[in-house]
């Protein structure tokens, strides 16, 4: 799939990433979150919270693992695991750019790369959990065709609400997202 076409530049590829990438893309997320610190004083839990490497190669080896990169340069990833009964849908973990690459599009195109995923799968879609007022995360995803999901529509996302608490995220701040496949 083809990312998104800056001025003068040609569009960035997002591709499956791969085993030897795996340690760069904590990286990534740790500059995606230094962002959330400096804006948001108090959302993410002190420490390093990105995902871990486990998580990321369970990920690749399923096929659920994108980068997209520029000029050899990773510049973000999208990680999605399934979920829900028979893994009907795909949870999106992760989705992360270094922000010298924000508002380039690359986000939108690794967004896009999971939602085909779910499609190709035949899956009900993807769902997520995410921050209501941060700019980058909720109002963007209803940007991108996901809604709100209310408590009782939110079983599958559980387990993820739970790993949440215990990382010391902020749960009252937090929402329950999810994109229905067209085919679904």
């Amino acid at each position: 799939m083809e990312g998104p076409q800056a001025p003068g530049r040609t569009a960035l590829p997002v591709r499956a990433a791969s085993a030897d990438e795996l340690e760069r893309l904590a990286a990534i997320e740790r500059h995606a979150d230094q962002r959330f610190r400096e804006q948001y004083p108090g959302l993410l839990p002190d420490g390093d919270s990105v995902l871990p490497l486990e998580a990321l190669q369970a990920a690749c080896s399923r096929g659920l693992l994108w980068v997209v990169e520029d000029e050899n340069e990773l510049a973000g990833f999208a990680c999605a695991r399934p979920v829900g009964s028979g893994g009907r849908w795909l949870l999106l973990e992760q989705l992360s750019v270094t922000p010298r690459f924000g508002r380039l599009g690359l986000g939108g195109a690794l967004l896009r790369r999971v939602q085909q995923e779910a499609v190709s799968r035949g899956l009900e879609g993807v769902a997520l959990r995410t921050f209501e007022e941060v700019p980058w995360n909720a109002p963007w995803y209803r940007r991108h065709g996901f809604y709100e999901l209310v408590p009782g529509e939110a079983p599958l996302l559980h387990e993820e609400e739970d790993a949440e608490r215990r990382a010391g995220l902020a749960l009252e701040r937090r929402v329950a997202m999810a994109w229905r496949s067209p085919s679904a």
